[in-house]
């Protein structure tokens, strides 16, 4: 299907697709739910890569979106800070970022600006 997609984007002389969307669908109050693949990570992961591949095989560089953390942003508010802990984050929201070796490569990263634990992201360093 990306593949598809990025060979009708060359047509049209697109050379950057902002995709795909890789939130993890944390808290269903967030406004964006339903840009997300799912709400499982190694799903994620799993179409996203596939999606990166199709993409970048027509040619087109794809964009991940969003940073790790964006999605669990407290209280489902857009931006807003994320609330939990670091085993939880690398355990729920970074396997999609950090798919096995040999998976996709993407271009670009879209990334945001929320804070996990009072921390800006990224980096994530210990306050």
């Amino acid at each position: 299907m990306a593949n598809t997609i990025g060979r009708s984007m060359r047509a049209a002389g697109i050379h950057q697709g902002l995709a795909p969307v890789l939130d993890v669908a944390r808290d269903y109050r967030w406004g964006r739910t339903e840009e997300t693949i799912s709400e499982d990570p190694y799903l994620v992961s799993t179409i996203g890569t596939a999606y990166v591949q199709g993409l970048e095989g027509a040619g087109i560089i794809s964009t991940l979106k969003h940073f790790a953390g964006y999605s669990a942003s407290r209280a489902g508010r857009n931006l807003a800070p994320v609330s939990m802990g670091p085993r939880e984050f690398s355990d729920v929201l970074l396997p999609r970022s950090r798919p096995p070796s040999g998976w996709a490569e993407p271009g670009r990263s879209c990334i945001p600006t929320p804070r996990l634990t009072g921390c800006p992201l990224p980096p994530i360093k210990p306050c």
